[in-house]
């Protein structure tokens, strides 16, 4: 078998445990999103990141609350498929209407990876929360909660 073969049955598989473990693709996403009537909500990301001891094994998570524009690039775990990078609420938040239109927008966009190569994104794969040029302990969102206020995005990691 080719190292491109490989490649392929790599991701393949990482693919399916992502979606078995409940990550949403960039289309569920949207669905779950335009489910919500007032799309001028903000939406805030709650990322749950892992602690590590000094044998890097998890001893526990962390929770942070974040933002994103969910505008798509090549993601740094792989550079073919999805990622969207994050900012701190407090420095801006962007709106429900803001983030479907950035995803749809994403859908077949051609990016160049990390390390180079062209490729076009696609919204049927998992968006992982990653700033550029990291992977981000594999985070992607697995649940959406709408308050009164605010939508959450819960994430979960180790989602590659």
């Amino acid at each position: 078998m080719d190292i491109d073969n490989i490649l392929k049955q790599i991701n393949h598989e990482s693919r399916e445990k992502a979606l078995n473990n409940g990550a949403y693709t960039g289309y569920q996403l949207i669905s779950k999103l335009k489910d919500i009537s007032d799309r001028n909500k903000p939406v805030i990301i709650n990322m749950k990141l892992p602690v590590y001891d000094n044998n890097y094994k998890v001893i526990g998570y962390d929770y942070i609350y974040v933002a994103s524009d969910f505008k798509c690039r090549s993601w740094r775990g792989s550079y073919d498929l999805p990622a969207t990078g994050f900012v701190s609420p407090d420095y801006d938040t962007f709106s429900v209407e803001e983030i479907i239109k950035n995803i749809e927008e994403s859908d077949r966009l051609e990016v160049t990876g990390w390390k180079g190569g062209d490729f076009t994104l696609s919204m049927n794969d998992v968006i992982y929360i990653a700033n550029q040029g990291e992977s981000n302990e594999s985070i992607a969102v697995v649940d959406i909660e709408e308050l009164p206020d605010v939508v959450i995005l819960h994430t979960e990691p180790d989602m590659y």
